[in-house]
């Protein structure tokens, strides 16, 4: 529960505000001013709630050191989940769609830097069969 928004102040509220803003709310939503009304009750639990703690000075600072480390831990896991996000992303992040990447990638896939003497010729035909391939994929013959 956020003391500051039941009480519609900012964070840097002055102890004046705040008293102001909870008189206002207090009669709007004061039971006597609203019989039968369980809305109202509650709402005017929450703003005298809000006004204890925000209407005291060291409740104040308690309660914004609360909000101090809770926001600093949220921060925290957020940029915990958006590094992954980025790390995750970032494996792919040089990859286009581009037809000359998908062709670079193939042909580091299937290179034949690693093969001995006897397999060249056939990598190479490998290779030229690979590339025939993707270029008629990539560009198919029209039909007449």
């Amino acid at each position: 529960m956020n003391y500051y928004e039941i009480l519609d102040v900012s964070r840097v509220a002055t102890y004046e505000e705040i008293k102001a803003k909870y008189r206002k709310l207090a009669l709007k939503y004061h039971p006597d001013r609203n019989p039968d009304n369980k809305e109202a009750e509650e709402m005017f639990k929450k703003i005298s709630e809000a006004y204890e703690i925000l209407g005291d000075k060291e409740k104040r600072k308690k309660y914004d050191e609360k909000i101090n480390n809770n926001n600093t831990k949220y921060t925290k896991d957020k940029e915990n989940v958006r590094k992954r996000e980025y790390n995750h992303s970032s494996t792919f992040s040089s990859f286009s769609f581009n037809p000359n990447d998908i062709k670079n990638m193939f042909e580091n896939m299937f290179s034949t830097d690693n093969l001995g003497k006897n397999n060249k010729d056939k990598a190479r035909e490998h290779k030229v069969n690979m590339q025939n391939s993707f270029e008629n994929f990539f560009n198919p013959k029209k039909k007449k």
